[in-house]
């Protein structure tokens, strides 16, 4: 049944003051949450370029010296910080670069560096440098925990709506769809302003959506599982579990663990590894060929932390079905930590849309509302 004429365009009217007030509403966010997630594509890169003073040594320094091992690196750093829960160690590939161990300092993540040779202890930093840490913490909870992770959720759901309500108040008919894709870049700069914010909505309305949603993930991770679940059934992995035996034994070498899972391992010279977090948690190797692969590109080994036997090792991805398939993809595709450069450049570029289109949709306000206001004070005021 078609929809009258009059009531179409008073829905268009309804939409579109939706889609003013809550640009509006959102500008700012759009742009914070635009510009950080552009440069943090290249975290794992500019981190990596951070502390370069702690993170190894010359390789002819080495030569012929003794270094330091994974299980000297965590006593050391026990040692120098007590108190300090230590989450995990990244084993070097090379001789002549240190361990990083992770440890919990006031409640907030953060690593120290173990010289190769001397074992001296760095004193705890943000593992990707303080630039690359405060942008992360914009991005993720806008320095606030919990209730920031809850508003960024929102955000990310509000920037969908504007999408829809945007592509809805754009759709000029078919016959002048092309026209409407185009920029007139001749005209003055108010009407390319008009048609970059079009256009740009139009072109970029997938990308967007898609950055958005996978964005509010990481505010209800549970919720979207439920949602993928009801599609497809999800495969639940719970971590097996250290058994503790009737009487202490030995505690066990973890530079054997680490050289068992790199023999294991020869293509994947980068370990991480997690260290038990209770009486019941087992020791978690992650052996990959970069130092921060994810998941489905890495071997993961759990070992009894007191027998020192494997409990279950998992080969790349743990996606059994459709739905594990969805959630795995769903970080990568917000971050753009997948296919290399070329996709860390698309998706750098495109994180911009949401502030291209916050400008272009501000100006466009101030040149509708705010600037004929202001003509008419002045008149009244000359008068």
């Amino acid at each position: 049944m078609d929809v009258p004429a009059s009531r179409r365009g008073l829905l268009r009217r309804a939409l579109f003051q939706v889609h003013l007030w809550t640009g509006l509403a959102v500008a700012l966010y759009a742009i914070a949450i635009s510009v950080s997630g552009s440069i943090l594509v290249y975290a794992p890169m500019l981190g990596a370029r951070a502390h370069v003073e702690w993170r190894g040594v010359p390789k002819e320094s080495v030569e012929g010296r003794p270094v330091v091992t994974t299980a000297q690196a965590v006593a050391l750093v026990r040692q120098a910080l007590p108190g300090r829960t230590l989450l995990n160690v990244q084993v070097p590939a090379e001789p002549w670069h240190a361990h990083v161990v992770g440890l919990l300092d006031a409640r907030e993540y953060r690593v120290v560096f173990v010289h190769p040779t001397t074992g001296a202890v760095s004193p705890p930093v943000m593992g990707r440098g303080a630039f690359i840490g405060w942008l992360d913490r914009l991005h993720s909870n806008f320095f606030s925990a919990r209730p920031g992770r809850v508003a960024n959720g929102i955000g990310g759901l509000l920037l969908v709506l504007l999408s829809l309500t945007g592509i809805v108040i754009w759709w000029p008919g078919r016959g002048r769809v092309r026209r409407a894709l185009r920029v007139e870049w001749g005209a003055g700069w108010k009407r390319v302003v008009f048609d970059l914010h079009n256009a740009l909505g139009a072109w970029l309305l997938v990308p967007v959506i898609v950055l958005s949603i996978t964005g509010a993930y990481f505010t209800w991770p549970q919720v979207y599982r439920d949602l993928v679940g009801r599609a497809s059934p999800l495969t639940r992995r719970t971590a097996p579990r250290s058994t503790p035996p009737a009487s202490p034994g030995p505690a066990l070498d973890l530079d054997v663990l680490v050289a068992r899972v790199r023999a294991a391992e020869p293509g994947r010279p980068y370990v991480r590894v997690d260290l038990p977090g209770g009486a019941r948690a087992p020791y978690v190797l992650v052996a990959s060929a970069e130092p921060e692969a994810p998941a489905r590109e890495a071997t993961t080994t759990f070992i009894d932390q007191y027998g020192g036997h494997v409990l279950e090792v998992r080969r790349g991805s743990g996606a059994v079905t459709r739905g594990d398939a969805m959630v795995e993809w769903i970080g990568p595709l917000h971050t753009g930590h997948f296919g290399g450069p070329v996709v860390q450049l698309v998706w750098a570029v495109l994180g911009l849309a949401p502030t291209l289109l916050a400008v272009t949709g501000t100006l466009m306000w101030w040149n509708r509302v705010i600037v004929p206001r202001r003509r008419q004070a002045s008149r009244r005021t000359q008068a």
